[in-house]
């Protein structure tokens, strides 16, 4: 996504496209907000050598 890798680069162009395949604002904000926190918390874990502890880490394995 467009808003982990290019966050700067994200225009009202982009939310055109996400309207034109059916997407509401609402649903447009959801989705830049989940997108941000995951690359917040992963980041801020890679930051300070966090790791999820071994049972929450196999859950999705």
């Amino acid at each position: 996504m467009k808003i982990t890798k290019r966050p700067a680069e994200c225009d009202l162009a982009d939310i055109e496209r996400l309207r034109q395949h059916g997407f509401q604002d609402e649903d447009i904000w959801d989705m830049a907000e989940i997108a941000a926190m995951y690359n917040y918390t992963n980041r801020l874990a890679s930051a300070a050598g966090w790791l999820p502890n071994p049972e929450y880490h196999g859950l999705a394995r």
